[in-house]
């Protein structure tokens, strides 16, 4: 069975803890592939929460919802359920960095979805850019990267 099939068989619920800019947008890419999205963001909520969801997707450009996150990965690890990680802005903020590090002890994530700036930020440690986007990495091509 093809992974569209079982995304549609088991209409899988997917907490996501994602920042204002891109909540409409992951809750309707869900939808579209036949999942449904919750938003929840508040640390109290976040045991009951992740206890009945599928999965869980942490945005790290969400920086105000690093407890909510930190409580939802314990429990997605505990309920082993798939965990990805969005490195939003670890390119530029050392904050953003060390909070990655901190969920990686909390949990094992399934994926971990960054741009190459962000991927590079985190296998060295070190500011790669300013803000989200990949800045001048974004012209290197695939032969480019060793």
């Amino acid at each position: 069975m093809d992974y569209v099939h079982q995304i549609l068989d088991k209409r899988p619920l997917v907490h996501c803890i994602t920042n204002i800019v891109t909540v409409n947008d992951c809750a309707n890419a869900l939808l579209a592939v036949g999942a449904s999205p919750t938003m929840a963001h508040h640390p109290e909520e976040m045991e009951e929460i992740q206890k009945g969801c599928d999965a869980l997707v942490c945005n790290l450009g969400a920086t105000e919802n690093y407890d909510a996150m930190g409580l939802a990965a314990k429990w997605a690890e505990k309920s082993k359920h798939p965990v990805v990680i969005d490195p939003v802005g670890c390119g530029g903020s050392a904050f953003r960095r060390q909070f990655f590090r901190t969920l990686l002890t909390l949990c094992k994530p399934a994926c971990i979805r960054g741009n190459y700036a962000e991927i590079t930020a985190l296998a060295e440690d070190m500011s790669t850019v300013t803000g989200v986007d990949a800045g001048s990495f974004r012209q290197k091509s695939c032969e480019d990267i060793e």
